[in-house]
């Protein structure tokens, strides 16, 4: 596959398969199943993480959109080749690319606001450090923590695509991979 300049998402050809009712039935009744295992493991009260506060399950979703934005708008994918990109089969690319979003998410969220930002910045990004406040019971310290860096996202999720639609890249189209990716992720 040659650079054309184009992105995955620009440049492939989706074709239809199947005509009728059928398909989209079956992809609602999959999409739905999906989200059903996917809530129940996340946000359910009887689920596995238990993520069902107001605030704290929705950051970490919003957050995931968000990092999956800087994979495929600022880093076409990168660090894998287009041809990889174009020729992996969808299952295969669909568990490598949450596997390595997933990481990036955690690392963003731990490291980065709880760690670096709640340790050396603002407490407000730390439960813990919520937590040392009179009166700042654990619950109320990781909604806390998770409305700022829902705040954040706000920003973000605004941001990160619009420099590439609405800027063109500019004036980083020229620039190979990873420095154009980097280049708007850090303007």
């Amino acid at each position: 596959m040659e650079d054309n300049g184009k992105n995955y998402l620009e440049e492939r050809k989706l074709v239809k398969r199947w005509n009728g009712p059928i398909p989209a039935i079956v992809s609602l009744l999959l999409t739905l199943t999906v989200f059903y295992i996917t809530w129940w493991i996340i946000q359910d009260p009887r689920g596995w993480l238990r993520m069902y506060t107001p605030y704290v399950g929705y950051m970490y979703t919003r957050w995931w959109l968000i990092v999956l934005i800087w994979m495929v708008y600022l880093f076409n994918f990168w660090p894998f080749k287009r041809e990889w990109v174009f020729k992996t089969h969808p299952v295969v690319k669909g568990v490598v690319l949450t596997a390595i979003s997933a990481v990036v998410l955690i690392v963003l969220i731990k490291v980065f606001f709880e760690g670096f930002l709640g340790n050396y910045g603002l407490a407000y990004f730390n439960p813990d450090q919520l937590t040392k406040l009179p009166g700042v019971t654990e619950f109320f310290a990781v909604e806390y923590s998770a409305l700022a860096c829902l705040m954040f996202a706000a920003i973000a999720s605004w941001l990160s695509p619009a420099w590439v639609v609405a800027c063109e890249e500019a004036p980083w189209k020229n620039l190979p991979q990873p420095a154009k990716g980097f280049s708007m992720w850090v303007w």
